[in-house]
Order: C-alpha cells, then structure tokens, then sequence
C-alpha cells in the first residue's frame, strides 16, 4: 500500500485555500470571523460547516447539495433577448 508523502506547506495548501474562501463567503454574506470585523458575528456552526464546504471544493470532492445532481437546484430560465426590427 502506497502512503501519500506529500506536505503542503504554504500559502498553496488545500486547507489555506479553503480558509481563504471561507473568508470570501464570510464576507458575502456578512458575517464576521474576528473581533473588529464589521458584520453579525459569525457562530461556531457556520465557521465548521462553511469551511467544510470550503476544503470539500478545494478537494474537488464538492459540496454536499451538488453531490445529489438530482437534488441540485434548477437552472433558471432567463427571458428571450428581444428581437431588433428586421427579425434577427
């Protein structure tokens, strides 16, 4: 049985990469990871499930409402572009 020897070290590892999402998600959605942030302060919860969301893409494995493809939510239809005058 072969063991992975690789080690991440660095800005460049998968788990640097999921916080740094976390942080960008954190920040869409308003909420706060550390005292002087502005934004409701984000709970234990959210940080463990967010970032586990996170360093599931980062795996490629992905999050876990994509898994199911058919539990995954509809595209959404957009309205058809107008047509000029001539009818193109």
């Amino acid at each position: 049985m072969a063991y992975d020897t690789t080690v991440h070290i660095g800005e460049n590892s998968p788990e640097q990469v999921a916080y740094k999402l976390l942080e960008e998600i954190a920040f869409a959605e308003g909420k706060s990871l550390r005292a002087g942030m502005t934004g409701q302060k984000a709970d234990r919860a959210y940080i463990l499930s967010t970032y586990w969301e996170c360093w599931r893409v980062v795996q490629g494995i992905g999050s876990e409402e994509l898994d199911d493809f058919d539990a995954a939510p509809a595209k959404i239809e957009t309205a058809p572009a107008k047509r000029s005058a001539t009818g193109n």
